[in-house]
């Protein structure tokens, strides 16, 4: 008796271009006027600060992945810490994903 071959749910699903735009502008926009924001950058680094301690020399410019983006900020002593979110429009279920990636570090 031969086995049937399995096709994966991947290739059953289709990329939808429509949403893709949709993230993308979603993003950029937030990017833009919220990210970049000078008063909030200094928050983000006076929070990573705060965690890490140490003397900060500096907050690199932020980089970003496919669903987070993260600022890195060096220090004194030569080590650094950064400090990574998602990016608005880039996943479904945003609160879900903070949510396992946290249980993920607590582990």
């Amino acid at each position: 008796m031969a086995l049937e071959p399995v096709t994966s749910a991947v290739q059953d699903m289709t990329y939808d271009d429509l949403a893709y735009d949709a993230s993308e502008r979603t993003f950029e926009s937030w990017k833009d006027e919220t990210l970049l924001d000078e008063k909030r950058l200094r928050k983000i680094g006076y929070l990573i600060d705060k965690w890490r301690g140490d003397v900060p020399e500096e907050l690199c410019c932020p980089g970003r992945g496919a669903f987070n983006i993260l600022m890195r900020m060096k220090f004194a002593d030569g080590g650094s810490a950064v400090a990574r979110a998602p990016c608005p429009g880039k996943s479904m279920f945003p609160e879900e994903k903070v949510q396992r990636e946290v249980s993920v570090m607590r582990f």
